[in-house]
């Protein structure tokens, strides 16, 4: 999932890499479940929150929102963009304000912080019982979170927004990715 502020959800698509004359409504009822030439990546805005909320379900692309050049384009002008990404073994939230990459921390070792500002967000982890020591010291409220619940946390501490159930109403747009036979992302000139 990717929140961004300072574009709108066909924008934010657009940058994305979603194929010419395909963004329009969707739902998450369209997504192509188990395809690997095709992604539909859905995005709102979320305007009670000044966000786009842009949510990537299933499909080849080893998740849009997490490459850090998409990412910087996202929050380029002025903008910023939080994104997280979460799979069994690999857990990872990024920052991107005006095109540069400026945090990326592993929920589960804090310590482990990169981008132009990787301390940013340090101040307030540290509120929040996050380990951003040597070591995972994790204390407080981080230390009881599942690694999921934890992740979300600390999207929420990078961006300022707290998720709840309302980012998923819609209504939505869809852009479709489209991928060649080796899961390679097929970018569009007018990208």
């Amino acid at each position: 999932m990717t929140l961004i502020r300072g574009r709108e959800p066909d924008e934010a698509l657009t940058i994305l890499g979603a194929a010419p004359g395909s963004i329009g409504p969707a739902a998450f009822e369209d997504v192509p479940f188990g395809v690997t030439d095709r992604e539909l990546v859905l995005a709102r805005e979320w305007p009670e929150r000044g966000w786009t909320f842009a949510v990537e379900c299933d499909g080849p692309s080893g998740f849009l929102g997490w490459r850090r050049d998409l990412l910087a384009g996202l929050s380029a002008r002025g903008g910023f963009a939080g994104t997280a990404l979460y799979l069994p073994n690999v857990q990872e939230v990024c920052a991107a304000e005006d095109g540069q990459v400026v945090s990326v921390v592993e929920p589960l070792r804090a310590y482990r912080r990169s981008g132009t500002h990787p301390d940013r967000f340090a101040v307030r982890m540290r509120e929040l019982g996050f380990g951003v020591g040597d070591e995972d010291d994790r204390t407080g409220v981080a230390r009881d979170l599942p690694p999921g619940a934890l992740t979300t946390l600390l999207l929420e501490v990078m961006t300022g927004v707290t998720l709840d159930a309302s980012a998923l109403e819609g209504p939505w747009l869809g852009g479709m990715m489209r991928f060649d036979e080796r899961g390679a992302q097929i970018r569009f000139p007018s990208h």
